[in-house]
Formats: structure tokens, sequence, C-alpha cells
């Protein structure tokens, strides 16, 4: 610090925030939501395509749904475990069964929100993640 400028943390507009969800027209929405805020927004139609772009970041969270069609939440969070994507990972839900919901906090989730969810409860959520 010796400029007098404190430059040891990022803003949350240098984070990308990545989305994962087969549902185009979510995905727009959800760019929508996050923009303003955020700026940096990717979106991806799969597991596979998210995977082969993200490399190893470590900046930013990831959004996604609660049913992939290719494998199910907690097999994903095990993935980029073992992948060492250490994003935080918001996970999307249409209900909030009591055993999903435990089971994807265990699995190392930052949140899991109910749909329908509002953008504000959305942006907190992802505030929350990269802070």
């Amino acid at each position: 610090m010796l400029s007098g400028v404190d430059h040891s943390h990022r803003s949350a507009a240098h984070k990308i925030i990545y989305i994962v969800d087969p549902d185009a027209s979510e995905q727009e929405r959800l760019e929508s939501a996050l923009t303003p805020t955020f700026g940096h927004v990717k979106a991806f139609n799969d597991v596979e395509s998210f995977l082969a772009q993200c490399g190893s970041t470590q900046e930013g969270c990831l959004i996604t749904i609660s049913v992939l069609p290719e494998m199910s939440v907690l097999e994903f969070i095990d993935r980029l475990k073992r992948e060492g994507i250490r994003l935080p990972v918001i996970v999307l839900g249409e209900d909030s069964k009591m055993p999903l919901t435990v089971n994807v906090m265990r699995a190392g989730a930052a949140d899991f929100i109910e749909r329908p969810l509002t953008d504000r409860r959305l942006r907190e959520a992802v505030r929350k993640a990269i802070t």
C-alpha cells in the first residue's frame, strides 16, 4: 500500500457471475437482473460448456439450477471441487424441499434460492457470495 491506495480487494464489478441453465429465456432474465449491478455475466447452456470455458477460475460466483439435464446439482458441485474450481455456488430450486436444500448446503453451496425469486434476492445472494 505504498501509494496510499488499498488494492487488497477486488470490487464486485471485476468478478464474473457464471450462469449454468439450459433455459435460454431464464439465462436472459438472470443476465438482465445481474449485469447492471455486477457487469460481467456469462451464461452457459450446460455443465460441460461451462467447465470447458471457465478453467480453474476463482473470481466471481456460479448460479445454477437444482435440476440439471446431465447430472444432479450435487454431482456438479462435487465435480467443481474435484476440478479445483472454488467458486461460490448459488442454487436456484423450484421448491425448497428440505432434503435437497440441506444436501446442497452440506455439499458447499453458498445459498439455495427458491423460485420464483426476486431480482433483489438474487443480487443480495450474489453480493454475499462474492464478498
